[in-house]
């Protein structure tokens, strides 16, 4: 257990002289990542679906939509589809509840229920776009 703590705190320390020090994003390296984690998303579902009585995101999408497809893009579950130029979230596909299409919409016209009903703000990390995650869907295939 000793030796997980450390290895744990040399990596806690190595990512925050990353922050403190502002340094770019290293290059991404989750193509290694996904495999380790692919069997564990239909647990982390279940475990959703249990837990808040189902699985799928209230989603909506309002008149500022401009069809740009970014949406489409940065899914990583092939859920949403464009449909005369506004995005349809399928519903025989399962979600992988990772809010990329609510985060990178350029023009936060993806609403999510009633908490996040207003265009107040979104979050991406700044070192992450939506072609590096667009591009991870590329490899998977």
């Amino acid at each position: 257990m000793q030796a997980l703590d450390a290895a744990v705190e040399k990596r806690l320390n190595a990512i925050q002289e990353v922050i403190v020090n502002r340094e770019p994003y290293p290059k991404d390296d989750s193509r290694h990542l996904f495999p380790l984690l692919k069997p564990f998303i239909p647990l982390m579902l279940a475990f959703i679906e249990r837990s808040s009585g189902g699985t799928e995101i209230p989603y909506t999408v309002d008149a500022s939509c401009t069809g740009c497809g970014t949406c489409e893009e940065v899914c990583p579950a092939n859920k949403i589809k464009l449909v005369d130029g506004k995005p349809e979230w399928q519903k025989d596909v399962q979600c992988y509840f990772c809010y990329a299409c609510f985060n990178y919409c350029p023009t936060q016209s993806i609403l999510v229920g009633k908490k996040y009903a207003q265009k107040d703000g979104r979050y991406s990390h700044p070192g992450v776009t939506a072609n590096n995650i667009a591009a991870q869907k590329e490899w998977r295939k």
